[in-house]
């Protein structure tokens, strides 16, 4: 007996989210949920299911075991054949996106149908499909979204991340294929220590249906990551280290972004030329690979596809001005690795004068902001501090904490308002400069003090050398 049945024939849809509710939803609470269901979202909702043992209102619908059971049923509601698919997840500090966008681009290109879930949102082909608010999703939107893609293709990509993880929002999935591109401390402010930040993301290679895992070798955690995992084939790719399983040599990086590189796998010698523009995003692009030979058999057409992808909205997104001698960056890069990789890349292969607008996001990890300062310091000729998603904390005293880890103040201007600051900027470099914006990458919003508004740095730069 499935008592959810019903409900789905004469709802609209089912949500468990509150940040995702539409009039005439049933909102299914787990671990009583419904209780923090503002007045106006009551409003909105149809019915309300909940689990007996927390039902406390004559407005709740009762249902026994729904937490228990809830991922069973919804599965039989929808006909979800989880073994059908080979779905590939991706983990890691920094890179999650950027490998997920460069495995959709050779699928693009060699006409397999493919299904997406991450940052950027949910995705068949190039079709959106849900409205994602979350990079890893709720089970039971990533199982309305796998109604809506399993006629079309066994092949999903999946960001997976630490709180994704630690939160089981992928029990249940059939999980085959994994990669690891990076680690490095962030999400402190949940996870409290880096071990249980590390730990969240094992879980997903500690599956005992792993087939495939790659990672990125020149981590420092490469013991735990071999110790946990349960992979049937194992793949660890490195530019340092030539025994690495896949083994990848840059031969060159122009000022136009383009590298060559060669790479050394176990099905074959391959040499490339992609735009990618950092070093790093080789890595992102090979994490995928064990996963794509383990689907098609063979390597040689991933190389051949290659060749034109190009990098995700927001991610070392170049703008380059011409008619106003002005060179503009926007990166998504908004952890202390991420910072460091970014502009270590521009002061190695662009001689230009690094010009750096960023702030640091309210009511998460306090202590990477005085981190993100010293790295600014390090690299940058002058930097603009400002907000970045401060939510309900100060965005001065954000600054402040970010200020604390640069030694030479003479290098920083302050403006809370992103939008001035990032004129300041513009209006302060030459064409022998280049400016990066920071933080925000492809969000086109901010939260400041509560409020959501909108805010794409894209559009301000544009709009300010109109």
């Amino acid at each position: 007996m499935n008592p959810l049945k019903n409900f789905l024939l004469k709802n609209k849809s089912f949500i468990s989210n509150t940040n995702q509710l539409e009039d005439g939803d049933t909102f299914i609470s787990i671990n009583s949920g419904h209780k923090f269901l503002s007045e106006n979202d009551q409003k909105k909702v149809r019915y309300i299911l909940c689990d007996s043992s927390e039902a406390d209102g004559e407005s709740l619908i009762k249902i026994p075991g729904l937490n228990q059971n809830l991922i069973k049923w919804v599965d039989d509601i929808y006909n979800i054949k989880h073994k059908k698919f080979e779905n590939f997840f991706v983990t890691g500090t920094n890179g999650k996106t950027s490998s997920v966008h460069f495995l959709s681009e050779v699928f693009k290109k060699i006409g397999v149908v493919y299904a997406s879930m991450g940052t950027l949102g949910s995705y068949l082909e190039e079709k959106r499909i849900e409205g994602q608010k979350l990079t890893t999703e709720n089970p039971l939107f990533i199982r309305k979204f796998l109604k809506k893609v399993q006629n079309h293709t066994k092949h999903i990509f999946f960001e997976a991340s630490s709180i994704g993880i630690n939160q089981k929002r992928l029990d249940g999935l059939e999980v085959k294929h994994a990669g690891f591109t990076s680690f490095a401390e962030d999400h402190l402010d949940y996870h409290q220590t880096t071990s249980n930040y590390l730990g969240s993301k094992l879980k997903l290679l500690a599956n005992r249906s792993l087939e495939t895992l790659a990672f990125n070798d020149e981590m420092d955690i490469t013991k735990e990551i071999k110790k946990n995992a349960n992979a049937k084939s194992i793949f660890s790719i490195s530019s340092l280290n030539k025994k690495a399983e896949i083994y990848y040599e840059i031969l060159d990086i122009n000022e136009n972004g383009w590298i060559r590189f060669n790479t050394f796998t176990p099905w074959g010698h391959f040499s490339s030329n992609v735009r990618l523009w950092t070093d790093y995003n080789v890595l992102n692009l090979l994490i995928s690979l064990p996963y794509y030979n383990y689907c098609f058999g063979e390597a040689k057409s991933f190389f051949e596809k290659i060749e034109n992808i190009y990098l995700p909205n927001g991610r070392f997104e170049v703008l380059d001005f011409k008619t106003k001698h002005k060179k503009v960056i926007i990166d998504f890069a908004h952890t202390p690795e991420a910072m460091e990789k970014l502009l270590s890349q521009l002061s190695k292969n662009y001689k230009e004068n690094i010009y750096l607008v960023f702030g640091c996001g309210g009511d998460r990890d306090k202590g990477k902001r005085s981190k993100m300062g010293g790295i600014a310091e390090k690299y940058a000729t002058q930097i603009f501090l400002t907000s970045d998603n401060s939510r309900n904390e100060s965005a001065d005293q954000i600054i402040n904490m970010i200020a604390s880890g640069i030694k030479d103040k003479l290098k920083i201007q302050i403006n809370t308002n992103r939008e001035k600051a990032i004129q300041l900027a513009l209006d302060s470099i030459g064409s022998d400069d280049v400016l990066v914006v920071a933080g925000r990458g492809h969000e086109n919003f901010q939260i400041e003090q509560g409020i959501r508004l909108e805010f794409s740095d894209r559009e301000i730069v544009e709009k300010c050398l109109a």
